[in-house]
C-alpha cells in the first residue's frame, strides 16, 4: 500500500467526486471524509456510461456493492440526479448485492437557499451526497441479486412518487447475478435461451413491477476479475436477457454499450463467478457435447442453425480434425427441450438435427460411414420444464471411438 492512508485516499475519491458533479454548477460543499470498518469502499472513482439525464418522475441508481463490479456512479448518467433534484423530483440510491438496500432514500431533495448561488450550492451538496452513497458502500450480505434490486428501487420509487409516475432506473452493474430469480450461476442457466429465461421469471411470478419503468443498464456483461472475462457472444447474451426480463415485467429496457471503469470494494463477503460458455476440446476417444446457446444451438422446432456463421465455423474445425483422425468414428446424438413439436415426436427432432450436422460434416469431406446419428429427445428426470434444464437438454453430443 502507497504511503497514503486509506482514510486520506478515501477523502481524496470523495473530493473528487465534488470536483467532477461541481463542473457545471458553482460553490460545491466538500463532503466529510468516509469511515471505515474491517471492509473498505472502492476508493477509485467510476467513469464511463455517457450523460444520462432525467426521463421519469423519480429516478434511482442501482449500484454494484459486491465484489467483482465496478463500484459507484460515473459522472455521465448524474445528470439525471442532478436534474431530479433542480425539479425537486425524488431520487435515491440501492444497492445490487445478495439482499439489495436503500444507500440513499428514494425522496425530493429540492435545494434551499435565499438566492440562485445559495440553492446552487445546495443542489451540488445533495448530488455529491447521492455520488458518495454509492461510491462509499460495501456489502452487507453475500453474492449479489439484480431483479430483487430492480424491485426494491421500483418499489421505493412508487412509494416516493405515485402509483401511476414515470419511473426511472440507472443500473450500474455487469448483470451476473448469483441468486434470485435470474441466478445465473444455477446449473444450466447461463447456456439457456434468454427468452425462456425471461419467459420464466414472468411465468414464475418473481417480476419486478416494471410497468411506466425505464431502465437504463450500463456495463451488462463487464465485470471485474476474479470473475472471468466474458467472450462478446456471452455479453450479448447477458444484455439480451437483461432486455427480455425487463420487457417481460411490463418495463422499458435501454442497453448503454461499453464498459465502466473502476474498482470493486474491499470485501470478505463472496459472489459465485459465473463460468463463461466455451467449446471442450476435441478427443479422440470420448464425448463432449455443444449445450444450450452453443454454436450448434438450432432454430426452435427446426434443424435449422440459430447461429450460421458460429455453427460454420465450428463445423469446418471439427471435420478438419476427423480427416486429419481417419480411424475415428463419432456418434452424432440429438437432444431437445421439453416443448411442443410438429414433428412426430421429440426423438424424431432430435434425430434430424443430429443427421442435418452428419450432412454438414459429409460435405466438408469427412466420410458418411464414419458418422452414425441419434436422437435422444428429452432426456431430463424429472421431467421439469425450466430455462436452465431445457438448455441442458439442447445439446450436440459427439462420442468418438476408434474404428475396428
Amino acid at each position: 500500500m502507497s504511503a497514503m492512508s486509506v482514510g486520506a485516499r478515501i477523502t481524496a475519491a470523495a473530493a473528487a467526486v465534488t470536483f467532477v458533479v461541481s463542473a457545471c454548477s458553482s460553490s460545491p460543499t466538500a463532503p466529510s471524509a468516509l469511515t471505515t470498518g474491517s471492509e473498505a469502499p472502492s476508493t477509485v472513482i467510476a467513469t464511463g456510461g455517457g450523460k444520462i439525464c432525467l426521463t421519469g418522475d423519480a429516478v434511482v441508481y442501482l449500484t454494484a456493492v459486491h465484489l467483482n463490479a465496478v463500484a459507484g456512479i460515473p459522472v455521465g448518467p448524474l445528470c439525471a440526479a442532478d436534474q431530479a433534484v433542480e425539479s425537486g423530483k425524488p431520487v435515491g440510491v440501492i444497492s445490487v448485492e445478495g439482499t439489495p438496500r436503500v444507500l440513499m432514500p428514494v425522496v425530493s431533495r429540492k435545494p434551499q437557499g435565499n438566492n440562485d448561488m445559495s440553492r446552487k450550492a445546495d443542489k451540488v451538496r445533495i448530488v455529491t451526497e447521492l455520488a458518495r452513497a454509492a461510491q462509499g458502500a460495501v456489502p452487507s450480505s453475500d453474492g449479489n441479486d439484480l431483479t430483487a434490486a430492480l424491485a426494491l428501487a421500483v418499489d421505493s420509487a412508487r412509494s416516493a412518487a405515485g402509483a401511476n409516475a414515470t419511473i426511472q432506473l440507472i443500473v450500474t452493474d455487469p448483470g451476473l447475478s448469483d441468486r434470485g430469480a435470474v441466478d445465473l450461476t444455477a446449473k444450466g442457466a447461463f447456456v439457456a435461451e434468454p427468452e425462456d429465461v425471461a419467459a420464466h421469471v414472468k411465468n414464475a411470478g418473481q417480476c419486478p413491477k416494471l410497468s411506466n419503468t425505464s431502465v437504463a443498464f450500463i456495463g451488462l456483461g463487464y465485470p471485474l476479475a476474479p470473475q472471468p472475462e466474458l467472450t462478446i457472444a456471452d455479453r450479448d447474451r447477458v444484455s439480451r436477457l437483461w432486455s427480455l426480463v425487463v420487457a417481460q415485467c411490463q418495463g422499458q429496457a435501454t442497453l448503454i454499450p461499453g464498459k465502466i471503469s473502476g474498482a470493486a470494494p474491499t470485501t470478505a463477503h463472496p459472489v459465485t463467478p459465473v463460468v463463461p460458455s466455451g467449446y471442450p476440446p476435441f478427443q479422440e476417444a470420448g464425448s463432449f457435447s455443444l449445450v444450450g446457446d452453443s454454436a450448434l444451438a438450432f432454430q426452435a422446432d427446426a434443424t435449422a442453425y440459430l447461429h450460421p456463421d458460429q455453427a460454420s465455423a465450428f463445423l469446418d474445425t471439427y471435420a478438419r480434425y476427423l480427416t486429419s483422425h481417419p480411424r475415428t468414428a463419432v456418434l452424432i446424438s440429438g437432444q431437445t427441450a421439453n416443448y411442443s413439436t410438429r414433428w412426430p415426436s421429440l426423438e424424431a427432432l432430435a434425430k434430424a438435427r443430429a443427421e442435418q450436422v452428419k450432412a454438414d460434416l459429409v460435405v466438408r469431406g469427412v466420410s458418411a460411414t464414419r458418422l452414425t446419428t441419434k436422437g435422444l429427445g428429452y432426456q431430463a428426470n424429472p421431467p421439469q420444464v425450466d430455462a436452465a434444464t431445457a438448455a441442458l437438454n439442447r445439446s450436440v453430443t459427439f462420442s468418438a471411438s476408434p474404428l475396428p
